[in-house]
């Protein structure tokens, strides 16, 4: 990719419609993902605090701050010609086991990324992260991933949702089935949706509908 992605972009217009509405769904799918993660750190930040008698941080009421950090990131990284990122699940998943969830950390591993992405780019010195073998690699991906999914369960559970409630069953099959089991739907040879896009936007209509209709007692 180019180091400024814009005139390349420019040089096909016929694709930027196209690449709007495939990413959209994606985009979009980053809204409940950043909610959750918002609840999930001030759940254990609080717990911990509680434990050694702090305060309340109110993190929960922090997503639209949140929000805005992811969108201006994924701006600035797409513009540079990288990729778009989140404030991915494995980042929660690090802190909830070591319990650090010191700011200051965070922005000690951001510049030490930011650095060690200039030295691969100007340096061209390789995959630093094959100092790492495989087995390690994923072996951390497996745990961490594992975790998330606990994270979400142990969130339900702090939050009392009813996972006996019909509505509430066909809303978290639907998104887990098409969330899981669909890697992609394809419209057209260009057109793409990608499966996690249409569980998280199919989830939320399917939960609007659901809601809407009348409860049979």
């Amino acid at each position: 990719m180019p180091w400024i992605t814009i005139p390349a972009a420019f040089n096909a217009p016929n694709l930027i419609g196209i690449a709007v509405i495939a990413i959209f769904p994606i985009a979009f799918a980053t809204i409940p993902e950043s909610a959750a993660h918002v609840n999930q750190i001030d759940l254990y930040v609080n717990n911990l605090s509680k434990e050694k008698g702090g305060k309340d941080y109110m993190i929960r009421n922090m997503l639209d701050l949140n929000l805005v950090g992811d969108g201006v990131g994924d701006i600035v990284a797409v513009m540079l010609g990288g990729p778009a990122g989140t404030n991915y699940g494995e980042n929660v998943s690090a802190s909830a086991v070591t319990k650090n969830f010191s700011s200051y950390v965070f922005l000690i591993t951001g510049v030490l990324a930011i650095v060690v992405g200039i030295l691969l780019e100007v340096l061209n010195i390789g995959n630093l992260s094959l100092i790492l073998t495989n087995p390690v690699v994923q072996g951390v991906s497996l745990y961490l991933f594992g975790a998330i999914a606990v994270q979400g369960i142990a969130l339900m559970i702090d939050k009392k949702v009813d996972i006996f409630n019909p509505k509430i069953i066909a809303v978290m099959a639907f998104i887990g089935i098409v969330g899981l089991g669909v890697s992609s739907i394809n419209i057209t040879a260009e057109f793409v949706l990608p499966g996690l896009g249409v569980a998280a936007i199919g989830g939320i209509l399917l939960n609007l509908l659901l809601n809407a209709l009348p409860t049979i007692e």
